[in-house]
């Protein structure tokens, strides 16, 4: 027996119904087409993400470079955090005034009637670089006057307790000169720490301070050096200039290169400071034996003539102000440096 012919109706079934198991095959695209999504998506906001956290950090570092503004709660790093009481530290040292020029100056608010004002600081010194240290002043003579009462020279003499001084033309005296400038070095010393004894107060009623207790007065009250300020007569008005007294020949070592380094240690700030060096001491250096006031030092000791209250010149710069700062200031640097190479 042949076959017949196939039924149209099964054919055509068969042709028009997809393959079992071969449906899924239509959703890969659009399974791959999610995927990818999907990623850029992650891609993205992961991005996103990174460039937040840098603008943030930027935005903090710009806020740290700012100073506070006048709104904010600014705290400097000992202040403590808001609500929590204030932590106790030292407080904050004054600042000095700030420097006077070497040259006159007009401003200086010192005050010819009262020695212990003072100009301002000079420029090379700190503050506290003198501590420790001890510096004996002695303003020359008294405004007592001159006292004839004999006391021991130092050499095996006696000498007059005091004798009164010289004095400007216009009658500016000694004693004032002298005491008005040593209050000046007391003042610029103690300014960088030093401590600094006077011979003497200014106090007509107190009476002489003998030469032979000035001598002796930097080892009397624990100093370390002796300074005494002068200034010089000389009836010649022509003669003019600083120069230093030493004990000769020294009795002491001390009275030695000590105090030759002292004394040029200060004539050579009075040089820088445009003062005139007298011309008749080669160096700017008189070496005496009869002085009192430097042969019973036991201390490195140095006697000043600051200048010539005689000559119109000078006597000019010793009555007003500003040239006793200028020469104070040049006496206490000096100090100063000797103390320095001297430790």
């Amino acid at each position: 027996m042949t076959a017949g012919p196939s039924a149209p109706g099964r054919g055509r079934h068969r042709l028009g119904r997809p393959a079992a198991g071969r449906w899924w095959q239509g959703l890969a695209p659009l399974a791959l087409v999610l995927i990818l999504a999907a990623g850029a998506v992650g891609w993205l906001s992961a991005r996103g993400q990174d460039q937040a956290v840098g603008a943030a950090d930027a935005d903090r570092a710009a806020s740290a470079s700012r100073p506070a503004t006048a709104g904010a709660a600014a705290r400097s790093p000992d202040s403590s955090p808001p609500g929590q009481p204030a932590r106790s530290g030292p407080s904050p040292r004054p600042s000095l005034p700030p420097p006077s020029p070497s040259a006159p100056n007009p401003a200086d608010p010192a005050d010819p009637a009262d020695p212990t004002a003072s100009g301002s600081a000079a420029p090379d010194r700190p503050d506290g670089e003198l501590a420790g240290r001890v510096v004996a002043l002695d303003p020359g003579h008294s405004p007592a006057g001159a006292s004839s009462a004999q006391v021991p020279d130092g050499r095996g003499g006696t000498k007059n307790c005091n004798t009164s001084g010289t004095a400007t033309d216009d009658g500016y005296p000694e004693h004032a000169f002298n005491y008005d400038v040593a209050v000046r070095v007391r003042a610029w010393l103690e300014a960088r720490g030093a401590t600094v004894h006077l011979s003497r107060g200014d106090d007509p009623a107190a009476g002489p301070t003998c030469v032979d207790r000035r001598g002796a007065f930097a080892q009397d009250s624990g100093a370390e050096l002796l300074v005494s300020i002068h200034a010089d007569g000389n009836a010649d008005r022509s003669v003019k200039g600083f120069f230093a007294i030493v004990s000769s020949p020294p009795l002491n070592q001390a009275q030695g290169q000590p105090s030759l380094d002292l004394a040029e240690a200060v004539l050579e700030r009075l040089r820088a400071a445009g003062f005139t060096q007298n011309a008749a001491y080669p160096g700017g250096i008189s070496k005496r034996s009869d002085i009192a006031g430097v042969s019973l030092s036991t201390k490195p000791v140095v006697m000043f003539e600051l200048g010539e209250m005689r000559n119109p010149d000078e006597a000019a710069q010793m009555a007003s102000p500003e040239g006793r700062q200028r020469y104070a200031e040049a006496v206490a640097a000096g100090i100063a440096d000797w103390l320095a190479s001297h430790l």
